[in-house]
C-alpha cells in the first residue's frame, strides 16, 4: 500500500521542506504496526479491513477501496 501513496506524500513533504530526515521501512501492516507501537518508527501507512482503534496513536483514513476476488472459471467460487 505504501508504494501507491508514498510518491505523492514525499512530493508534498518536499514542497513543505519537511523531507530532510526520512528513512523508509518497507514491511507488512502487522510488522509496521508493531514497530510503531515499539517506537521504532514514527509513522506508518497501513492497510486494514477494519478501523484501527488504538489509544497509543492516531489514525486517519486516507482512502477506501473495494477488494475483488479473481479466480479461474474452474474455481469453486466462480459463478
Amino acid at each position: 500500500m505504501g508504494k501507491v501513496y508514498l510518491a505523492n506524500i514525499l512530493t508534498e513533504l518536499d514542497q513543505e521542506n519537511l523531507n530532510h530526515n526520512i528513512e523508509i521501512t518497507e514491511a507488512g501492516s502487522n510488522d509496521l504496526s508493531a514497530k510503531l507501537e515499539n517506537g521504532e518508527i514514527d509513522i506508518a501507512l497501513l492497510n486494514s479491513l477494519s478501523p484501527i482503534n488504538n489509544n497509543h496513536y492516531q489514525s486517519k483514513l486516507l482512502r477506501t477501496n473495494s477488494v475483488k476476488l479473481i479466480v479461474s472459471q474452474q474455481h469453486h467460487h466462480s459463478s
